[in-house]
């Protein structure tokens, strides 16, 4: 009788309110907020040039889980797509009403889960079906940032190396930020993108030669890491920076200059707000999908020449 009065005006139970009184019957810890769900993709981990920004991404759901009480528990992402229906019998059985899915291989994947009682919130651009909270990079804000850094080293002919698959992933935003900058710069020094599909095969390093001797940048800020473009330098006997500099958006190694996409501060970002919607019984498809960007920061490496106060700033240290 009581819960059916409830019901009518409009009453709904917070599951963490919940939980804890169970905790407190049971008598375990009550700093033991709840446990949430982290879906992962096994196959981008098995790339070695994702293997450590996927790792970063768990690591950083764990620990922003683990900041709030929560646990995480990992689930493969390819799975839990090919057998939905047990994915949510699992997360009934051990109380799990919310959801951080980190970005998969693909540059487009829609969800088999049903999500109507789970506070999903995925992490970049790739889950393109149903629209949900979603926590990225700042792909724009870092682009601005390596121009601004490579304006101060008055470097004039900048141009953008992209893979297209990798401009997919993140919704096209490197090559617009590339757009929007070198439209301010002079005709003379606008140079086109080379755009290639990940590989060191001949054909792509001979296109790229071409393309190099005809435009004559100064530097190439790689969308992504570094590691192929690198590659074809190597191969064309080509001195990194002293020949060409090099940029990565995506800097994994501190040898390369470029962007630290600070991925774990975006899963624990994303975390953090499944956490916030449990609180809120904010459970299923958002009718007003909210998007949480993360700035990256500039590394100083090895790929391209210090500028005059970097230049400054090393003497002082050696």
């Amino acid at each position: 009788m009581i819960e059916e009065i409830a019901l009518s005006l409009g009453y709904r139970m917070n599951p963490l309110v919940a939980a804890l009184m169970t905790r407190i019957k049971s008598g375990r810890p009550i700093n033991y907020q709840g446990t949430i769900a982290v879906l992962h993709d096994h196959l981008l981990e098995q790339r070695d040039d994702e293997r450590p920004t996927a790792e970063r991404f768990m690591a950083g759901a764990l620990a922003g889980a683990g900041r709030h009480g929560f646990k995480a528990d990992k689930f493969e992402l390819n799975e839990v797509q090919k057998h939905p229906e047990t994915f949510k019998r699992v997360l009934r059985a051990r109380g799990i009403r919310g959801l951080v899915v980190l970005p998969p291989v693909t540059t487009k994947l829609e969800l088999a889960i049903d999500l109507e009682d789970i506070a999903p919130v995925c992490i970049g651009y790739p889950v393109v079906s149903p629209e949900l909270h979603r926590v990225a990079h700042h792909h724009h804000k870092s682009f601005s940032l390596v121009w601004r850094e490579l304006a101060e080293r008055r470097l004039r002919r900048i141009a953008l190396v992209v893979d297209e698959l990798v401009d997919d992933r993140v919704s096209n935003h490197w090559l617009a930020s590339y757009f929007f900058h070198s439209h301010h710069q002079s005709v003379r020094e606008r140079i086109p993108p080379f755009e290639h599909h990940s590989g060191l095969d001949s054909d792509t390093i001979s296109r790229f030669a071409q393309w190099r001797s005809r435009y004559r940048p100064d530097v190439v800020v790689v969308a992504g890491t570094a590691r192929i473009v690198l590659g074809w330098l190597q191969s064309l006997d080509l001195k990194v920076p002293n020949d060409l500099g090099v940029v990565a958006l995506r800097a994994q190694s501190p040898d390369v200059t470029g962007i630290d996409q600070r991925e774990e501060e975006v899963a624990a970002a994303a975390a953090a707000a499944v956490i916030t919607n449990l609180l809120n019984n904010d459970f299923g498809i958002p009718s007003y999908p909210h998007l949480t960007l993360v700035p990256g920061r500039w590394v100083e490496g090895k790929t391209l020449k210090p500028g005059w106060t970097e230049h400054i700033r090393r003497c002082k240290l050696a």
